[in-house]
């Protein structure tokens, strides 16, 4: 095997792994700096904007710079997504639990129900930030946006959601590992699956995703 192809390999590979580190501390870091309910919507716009860029093959010489300004650039435009997502968690997560406290016909059906709706609700997560930070910064636009993209390509959106989920369970397994990469790993793997997704289509946000 040809050592020059082995060294440029490695190489490769740990300037990928020092980039999402490096991305994941900011992450972490911006999300505390706006108190983590007003910091973690913008940190994570920042987060995929900069993983929008390394996807397409987009070099970013000053990535604290970058991601500073990407942050301030969606400091007030994100904030709906941590309103509306953070209001149906709760709720869903309400509806859960009461439907849980009795069996009966009845609980049944509204635990059933609101599987579909949590269902639902991980598929918009999944496609939001994709849509937010390609251009979407109108909430309800980008809510039919992301709802449309999860109806259209069902069985591409559980395999996302199932590749995610697994990126979740590790990460989960393996606090440590979680710390250092989780949001920027997961952030790098959707933005390269849901791509791949909206390319697929011949829907207008298609062409701006490029």
């Amino acid at each position: 095997m040809n050592q020059g192809y082995v060294t440029g390999t490695l190489y490769t590979g740990m300037e990928w792994i020092s980039r999402i580190v490096y991305v994941n501390a900011l992450w972490l870091l911006f999300t505390l700096m706006g108190g983590v309910i007003f910091g973690i919507s913008p940190a994570t716009a920042a987060l995929f904007s900069i993983t929008k860029k390394w996807v397409n093959g987009e070099e970013v010489p000053a990535v604290f710079t970058q991601f500073w300004q990407e942050y301030r650039f969606y400091f007030w435009r994100s904030q709906k997504i941590s309103f509306v997502f953070g209001v149906a968690g709760i709720l869903l997560f309400i509806d859960w639990h009461f439907f849980s406290q009795r069996q009966s016909n009845m609980n049944l059906i509204g635990k059933m129900l609101t599987v579909q709706l949590i269902l639902l609700y991980a598929a918009l997560l999944f496609y939001i930030f994709p849509v937010f930070v390609n251009g979407e910064y109108k909430m309800s636009r980008a809510l039919k946006q992301a709802g449309f993209l999860a109806l259209q390509a069902p069985f591409k959106t559980i395999f996302g959601l199932g590749s995610a989920a697994a990126l979740l369970l590790l990460f989960i397994t393996i606090p440590a590992v979680a710390l250092l990469c989780a949001a920027s790993s997961l952030a790098m793997w959707v933005w390269f699956y849901t791509e791949r997704v909206i390319a697929d289509k011949t829907w207008p946000i298609a062409g701006k995703i490029k």
